[in-house]
Parts: structure tokens; sequence; C-alpha cells
């Protein structure tokens, strides 16, 4: 061996190597990213929505050079190429705290009519529209939901009371009543009704998840947000018993309060139960937190041993296997800069945490300006890639995007194998299956 030409050897190695780990795992698609309206969102959604059995990407919040509260959806065919498909705009006006962060509010979807198609619910700067989707993917206004206008706003579907049919739970401020709105609205079949049952906290400036957080088959609920006190950081934990009967926990002290937060459900661990993540502005602390909360026992949350540094107002979350070692990754974007109390909002920006599979996380990327961002397979190899959008300078209409992201992980994403030997057991009217 030439021990020279050795060295050599050795020390490019040793430059490569650090090199090689230190690029970011996402990468700008820039032809991509131009078929896409560069408004600022404040909620990013997935779903196939024109029903050509390929996801879409769903784009809502405020714009004032589109007259308002904006929808966009984003065709993928089968090449994982994109087209303008579905687009739409409301004339309103803005909240004051996000007029040019892509304003409060958010889109949730669901198939509300159970006609087989995803339909979509929007909400924000003094807006809600339920929307019911046609077999080609063009949008309607539904009838199903009282006309309401709310600002400071979020809304989420699921099947609260397990009667096969989606309810949705709201939050938000009502523009001209200026009453604090916390409902959920359980489905009739031909209309949404409020349920009287369960008496929620008045919050907005927030937002609210579901996850079967103790695996009994209902989806159980957690409300983040405000009270009327413009200091004040409020979280409610709700859990949802087999009839459908939501009941608050007040035993869950690792739930921290956090105002204009996100939260997410997700098994973090891989044990087969939802963990939760959570970020926002934090009363007590008196600056934005976030919190990794792992399930465990079942049914209780305390935090992972090591938190990140990382936290976000006005954001958004989420989770998925990007690297395909078994295990969710996960991204949090969002304003990372605010003072006097969030209600001023300096900078945004994204960051993207590799799972180390040991109750531990690793940044791997950041993206300046992001205000949402979201998973999704562009290119159709069965690999996640990401979409992202926001300012790198706020009030400049010049600096925003919205921008697609390659996954630059080349390795295959097979098919799960269908689970076998599973137990079951009764819950009420339901089985479960472990």
């Amino acid at each position: 061996m030439n021990w020279p030409t050795l060295a050599i050897r050795i020390l490019v190695m040793g430059f490569f190597i650090p090199f090689l780990y230190s690029q970011n795992p996402f990468l700008i698609d820039s032809i991509r990213s131009s078929v896409i309206p560069q408004s600022i969102s404040n909620s990013i959604q997935i779903a196939d929505i024109n029903n050509n059995g390929f996801n879409d990407i769903i784009y809502s919040g405020y714009d004032q050079t589109r007259n308002g509260l904006f929808i966009d959806v984003i065709n993928i065919n089968s090449e994982g190429e994109l087209s303008q498909g579905y687009q739409s705009s409301f004339i309103t006006y803005p909240d004051t705290i996000a007029e040019y962060l892509g304003g409060i509010g958010n889109i949730s979807l669901t198939d509300v009519n159970l006609d087989g198609y995803i339909d979509l619910y929007v909400n924000g700067s003094a807006k809600s529209k339920l929307l019911f989707n046609s077999s080609s993917g063009s949008l309607s206004e539904s009838s199903w939901l009282e006309n309401l206008s709310i600002t400071y706003s979020h809304g989420n579907w699921a099947d609260a009371n397990m009667d096969g049919k989606p309810d949705l739970f709201l939050m938000g401020v009502n523009e001209y009543s200026d009453n604090i709105l916390n409902e959920l609205f359980l489905n009739k079949n031909n209309y949404l009704q409020k349920d009287l049952a369960t008496i929620f906290p008045s919050l907005f400036t927030g937002s609210n998840i579901w996850g079967d957080y103790d695996n009994d088959g209902d989806p159980d609920l957690i409300i983040t947000g405000q009270t009327a006190d413009p200091n004040s950081s409020v979280s409610r934990l709700f859990q949802n018993d087999p009839l459908g009967r939501l009941t608050e926990v007040t035993t869950a002290d690792a739930v921290r309060g956090v105002k204009a937060g996100a939260s997410l459900f997700r098994d973090l661990d891989s044990d087969g139960d939802l963990d939760l993540i959570m970020t926002g502005w934090n009363k007590i602390d008196g600056k934005l937190i976030t919190l990794v909360l792992e399930n465990e026992p079942l049914g209780s949350f305390t935090p992972f041993q090591n938190q990140i540094d990382f936290a976000v107002a006005y954001g958004t979350i989420d989770a998925i296997d990007y690297n395909l070692d078994g295990f969710q990754d996960f991204l949090i974007a969002g304003a990372d800069s605010v003072t006097n109390y969030a209600s001023k909002v300096h900078s945004l920006s994204a960051r993207i945490y590799e799972n180390n599979r040991d109750g531990t996380f690793r940044l791997v990327q950041e993206i300046p300006g992001a205000r949402t961002a979201k998973f999704v397979d562009i290119d159709q190899n069965g690999i996640p890639d990401l979409v992202a959008s926001g300012t790198t300078q706020i009030e400049d209409d010049s600096a925003t995007f919205s921008h697609v992201y390659i996954n630059t992980n080349s390795g295959p994403n097979n098919k799960p194998e269908a689970p076998n030997a599973l137990n079951a057991f009764a819950v009420s009217t339901r089985a479960i299956f472990t």
C-alpha cells in the first residue's frame, strides 16, 4: 500500500463524510414551485380533491391582493406534475395580528356528506365556509353549517359520537357580536347541529386537534388558545368515552398552556400509542415553548428525555417517516420571534427534526420564512417530499413564497404487509383490534 496515497484517501473521506451528512434532506424544486400561487398560507392540507387517485395540495389563507380569504388546490398527476386546480377567494378583511402573515384560520378536510368525495371547511378573517366536492373536484358552498363570521379561529373534523359521520369542533370569535365561540357541531345527515352536552372553555387564537390517545377506539380532543385576557395561555385535554361524551382531563399536568399554538398527536416512539407535540406562547415562561410528550403509561403524558429548543406561534406541525427508518420525524413551522404576548410577529421559520429512535430528535434542516409546511409525495416515488409557504420579509409582497422541496432520500418505501394474529375485544358496539 502506498502510504501517502492512503493518507490522502483518509483526508478526503474525512472531509467528504461530514459534508455528505450536512446536506439538507429536502431541496427546492423551482420548476414545480412556479406552478403554485405565491400567497402566504395559514394552512396546507393534503387529499385527493379531483379524484384521480393522487393526493392534491390545498392551500388557504388571507391575501389582500386577492380580495381576502383564498383557496388554492394544486393537482398532482401520476408523473408528479403540478397544475392549478380549483381556485376561489372570498372578499373580506384581515385580523389585526396576521394581516401580512396569511391570516389566522385553517382548512380541514373530510367527506362530510358521505358521498365518497373529500369536502373542505375553511375559516378565519371573518369567514366560515363549508364546501362540498363534486366528482370532478369542483367545490360549491353548502348550507349544512349555520352562517358564521369568525376570526382568530380554528376547526377540525372527527367522528366524536362514533355514529359514522364526521363532526366539527370550531373555536374563534364572532366578528360582529365579539362573542367567543367554542362549539362541537354534530353531523345530522343534512345539517350540523350544536352539541349542548359539553361545555368547552372560551378560547380563541389557538388550535384544536383530535386523536385517540387512550387507544379505546374513539377520538379525544385537545384545545389550546387564550381567554379574553391577552396575557393568557390555556390548554385543555378532553377524553372521549365509548358513548361519545367528552370529559376534561384535569390530571394532565405535562400538557401546559399555549396561546397561538399548534398541536399534533403522533406515535413518535413506535410503541402503538399516540404521543403529543405542542408549540406556542406560554404565559408562565413568558415566551414561546415546544413540548414533546411521551404517552407512557398509556393515557398519561410525560416529557421526552430531550426537548427541542425551537418554538413558534401561529404555526403548524406535521410528522412522517421521511427517511424511511420506521420512526416518525416531524417539522414545526410558524412565527419564531414574537413580542407583546405573541401579538406582534417579527419573523417566520420552519425546522425539520429527525427521530433518533431513542427518544431524542436531531435538527436536520431549517426553512427561513416558512409560516406553514406539510409533507406530501410530490414526485410519486413513494417517498415523502415537502411544501412550505411564508415570507422572508414581513410586509414585503415580493418576499412571499410557496415552495416545493423534493426529498433526496432514494431508498425504497414498500407497502406494509397486512397484520396477522390480531387480538380483538369489544367496546360498546365496536370491535378493537390489537
